[in-house]
C-alpha cells in the first residue's frame, strides 16, 4: 500500500518495479520479502552517519574550501551540489565540486608553507600562517574552529574564535604515487583525540581526475573505515566507495555518478549487507537547478527481491511496498535512513577529497 509521509522534511524517493512472482507444480508461492529487523538496520545506519555529527568534523567540512585559494580551480559539471535532507548525517547542504586539472604540482605544498600552522585572521578573513608550533615539517596544519553554523556562505568561523582541534596535511608521497595524508585532531578538554585520517592518492603515470582514498572518520565511539575510487572529467564526477563498521557488522557499497549541468543527474546504487541480508536500493535524481525543483526513483530490494519505494511527489514523499509487502513504521524509518545514507556516503566521500581538490592532488 502506499503512504504519504506527514513529516515536513522532504525525502528524495525511487520507483520500484513491479514484484513478478511465480509459482507453478503445485509449489505454494514464496513468502514476501522483509527486513529482518528493521529497528537494528536504522542503528546500523546511524552509526554510519555519526562520525559526521562531531563539532570537529562539521567544522572541518565547512571551514576545508578555505584552506587555500580557490578562485583558480576551475568548476566541475557544477559549481556546487545541493544536497538533498540526510536525516543524521551533517554535511554540508552545498558541496563544492571541483574539476580536474591537467598537471598536477611537482610539490603538494608550497616550499614557504612547510612546517607552518595556519591560523584565522579575522581582519583578511582568511587562514594566515603564523609562528605557532607544532605543524608538521613535511606538510601544513590548520587550526579548525567553531564555525556559524552554515548560515554565512562562505562559512566562517564563529566570534570570538573558539578552537576544537587541528588539522594536518602532510606529504606521503612515495613510487611515484603524489599522496597527501590528511589527519583531523580534536583537543577540546585537553587530551588530543584523532577524529579522522587517511590519504588521497594520485597514481603515478594518472592525471589528478584521478583520486583513491582510504582511511577512517570516527566520532570516538563509531569509526567508518572507508576506500573510494574518485574520478572526474568536465561534465561528470563517479565514485565507488566500500565502507565499514566492523563493530556494528555493517558492510556498505555504493557506486555513485554526477553527471549534466543546467539539468544534474545523480545515479546511485548502495548495498548494505549483514549477516546472510542485502539491502540495496538503486535510482537516480534529476535537479533543474534553474527552478530548484528535482524528482526521481529509487527502487529497494531485500535480498535480491522486490521490497519497497520511497518516491517523490508534489506534497511530500511516499513509501510504497511491493504486492504482498506490508510496510510497518518500523520499516518506513529503515528506508529513510537508507535513502539518507545514499546521499549521505557520496556527499562524504565529496567533502573529504576538498583539501586535495584544492592543492590539485
Amino acid at each position: 500500500m502506499s503512504r504519504l509521509s506527514r513529516r515536513p522534511t522532504v525525502v528524495w524517493g525511487a520507483a520500484l518495479p513491479l514484484l513478478i512472482a511465480g509459482c507453478g507444480g503445485g509449489t505454494a508461492p514464496a513468502a514476501p520479502p522483509k527486513l529482518a529487523d528493521a529497528t537494528r538496520t536504522v542503528s546500523q545506519l546511524s552509526s554510519v552517519s555519526a562520525p559526521t555529527a562531531t563539532r570537529l568534523f562539521r567544522s572541518f567540512t565547512s571551514l576545508a574550501p578555505r584552506f587555500f585559494r580557490t578562485d583558480s580551480i576551475p568548476i566541475g559539471p557544477v559549481a556546487s551540489l545541493a544536497l538533498p535532507p540526510l536525516g543524521r548525517w551533517s554535511l554540508p547542504r552545498l558541496v563544492p565540486l571541483a574539476a580536474p586539472r591537467a598537471r598536477i604540482a611537482a610539490a603538494l605544498f608550497p616550499p614557504e608553507a612547510l612546517g607552518k600552522t595556519f591560523v584565522w585572521d579575522t581582519t583578511a578573513k582568511g587562514y594566515v600562517a603564523s609562528n605557532d608550533p607544532g605543524a608538521p615539517a613535511n606538510g601544513v596544519r590548520f587550526v579548525i574552529y567553531a564555525t556559524n553554523g552554515g548560515l554565512l556562505i562562505p562559512v566562517e568561523p564563529s566570534l570570538p574564535l573558539t578552537p576544537l582541534g587541528y588539522v594536518d596535511l602532510t606529504d606521503r608521497s612515495a613510487g611515484g604515487n603524489s599522496v597527501m595524508g590528511i589527519t583531523l585532531v580534536g583537543t577540546e578538554g585537553g587530551a588530543a583525540t584523532t577524529y579522522a585520517d587517511y590519504t588521497l592518492t594520485v597514481p603515478a603515470g594518472t592525471i589528478a581526475s584521478t583520486l583513491a582514498l582510504a582511511g577512517f572518520v570516527s566520532d570516538g565511539v563509531n569509526r567508518l573505515d572507508l576506500t573510494s575510487a574518485f574520478t572526474s572529467t568536465l561534465s561528470a564526477f563517479t565514485t565507488h566507495t566500500t565502507a565499514d563498521v566492523a563493530a556494528q557488522d555493517v558492510h556498505l557499497v555504493e557506486t555513485a555518478a554526477l553527471a549534466g549541468t543546467t539539468t544534474p543527474e545523480l545515479s546511485l546504487d548502495l548495498s548494505l549487507t549483514s549477516g546472510g541480508e542485502t539491502l540495496r536500493a538503486t535510482g537516480s535524481i534529476v535537479a533543474d537547478t534553474a527552478v530548484q525543483t528535482a524528482g526521481g526513483s529509487f527502487a529497494v530490494t531485500v535480498n535480491g527481491r522486490p521490497f519497497a519505494t520511497v518516491s517523490l511527489g508534489q506534497h511530500g514523499f511516499t513509501y510504497t511496498g511491493a504486492p504482498g509487502v506490508t510496510l510497518t513504521a518500523a520499516d518506513e524509518q529503515a528506508l529513510d535512513s537508507l535513502i539518507a545514507t545514499s546521499f549521505g556516503l557520496f556527499s562524504l566521500v565529496l567533502v573529504l577529497t576538498i583539501p586535495g581538490l584544492a592543492l590539485g592532488v
